[in-house]
């Protein structure tokens, strides 16, 4: 059966939502430090927020992430949105955010000398990663050139969804916020794409 011109509608659910008005919030976050003095972690009440620092040391890093597991629900798309500053990259430094673990998920990075979109995943027993770099990203990449005209700017703050499908064979769609519209900058594929040797049930 094919379905044309057929408007798809969905309720919303928000799973978890914060702010850091009131403090860094360790009930609703762990934070994990190494090489503190190189790697700062401190709460910002001027600007309701995290200031996460780290220099070109050797091992230095900062990792927060949420005490609350984002539930998957089949058949369920789900988005996600954080706003973030990052400075311009730099050589020996990076940076992550999104929905991920050790394993599994998909994150925005700064690399230290370029931006990319990854997805991580172990379901074919070993850790893969699908990385695309900025000049690889198939929408808006922001350098001034997209439909948009627009260039994110280092230092400024920014707002980055990633929105992503069922199954593990939905469309994962990176993208900012800018001007009060939504531009994608890079979608991954994967219906009739990935192989990955089992079936999602």
């Amino acid at each position: 059966v094919l379905f044309r011109s057929r408007l798809k509608v969905s309720g919303y659910q928000i799973n978890f939502s914060h702010t850091y008005q009131f403090s860094s919030s360790a009930d609703f976050w762990d934070e994990s430090i190494t090489n503190n003095g190189t790697a700062t972690s401190v709460w910002d009440p001027s600007q309701s927020a995290m200031r996460m620092t780290v220099n070109t040391t050797q091992g230095a890093k900062i990792v927060r992430q949420t005490r609350q597991v984002m539930p998957y629900v089949p058949g369920r798309a789900a988005q996600f949105s954080m706003a973030h500053q990052w400075q311009a990259p730099v050589a020996g430094c990076s940076a992550r955010i999104g929905v991920f673990d050790e394993n599994n998920g998909m994150y925005f990075e700064d690399s230290g000398t370029d931006y990319f979109c990854v997805i991580r995943s172990k379901v074919s027993g070993a850790i893969v990663e699908t990385r695309k770099s900025r000049s690889q990203w198939n929408g808006d990449k922001f350098d001034g050139t997209g439909p948009s005209g627009l260039t994110a700017l280092p230092g400024a703050i920014q707002l980055i969804c990633i929105d992503y499908e069922w199954y593990g064979a939905g469309q994962v769609i990176f993208s900012y916020v800018m001007n009060g519209m939504k531009f994608a900058i890079h979608t991954f594929d994967n219906a009739n794409v990935e192989k990955i040797g089992r079936a999602h049930v």
